[in-house]
């Protein structure tokens, strides 16, 4: 009893349906079979190439923030108020579980000998204050308390003479 050729045909036939697809989803993304350290969606960070300066890590679990930094050229300066000193800039961002801020020292820094910092809420964001959660491993650094339209606020003052030689992680603000 003969069986037909037509069942190996259709199988073949249905194989090749299949194969075409795959194939084109494999050559239009670029997949290479080669063994490789590359990885997709990462990213490493040369520290060779990190400039010197700061990192400052804010976590927000209630919304919106914004992150001051002003410069002083005395520690009274500093601590006259919250706005006191030289406003150098804001970085602004949204709820995270721990976004680290990376602050370029500047050849203008050595003019000051403080560089304050602070989170508030930005107008999106909760009326939660932020708190110094870590001063960070810069020495010398210091937490200091100040009130703002009826808030307290915490501020982080960082000696701007240990910032010029090399990148440093310091404090950890939250909310």
């Amino acid at each position: 009893m003969q069986k037909g050729f037509s069942i190996p045909t259709v199988f073949v036939l249905v194989a090749f349906l299949v194969l075409i697809p795959v194939l084109f989803w494999f050559v239009t993304n670029g997949v290479d079979f080669s063994k490789s350290d590359n990885v997709r969606g990462t990213s490493t960070v040369n520290e060779k190439n990190i400039k010197p300066g700061l990192g400052i890590s804010v976590v927000s679990k209630s919304g919106t923030w914004d992150l001051y930094e002003y410069m002083c050229k005395t520690k009274d300066e500093c601590e006259a108020s919250l706005t006191s000193g030289r406003n150098w800039g804001i970085v602004s961002g949204g709820e995270t579980a721990g976004h680290e801020v990376m602050i370029e020292a500047s050849d203008e820094w050595k003019d000051y000998k403080y560089v304050k910092l602070f989170v508030k809420p930005s107008w999106l964001g909760s009326d939660n204050g932020y708190k110094v959660m870590e001063t960070g491993g810069i020495p010398l650094s210091e937490i200091v308390g100040f009130t703002d339209e009826g808030k307290k606020i915490e501020a982080l003052f960082i000696p701007v003479s240990s910032l010029f030689d090399k990148y440093r992680k310091s404090g950890v603000f939250s909310d």
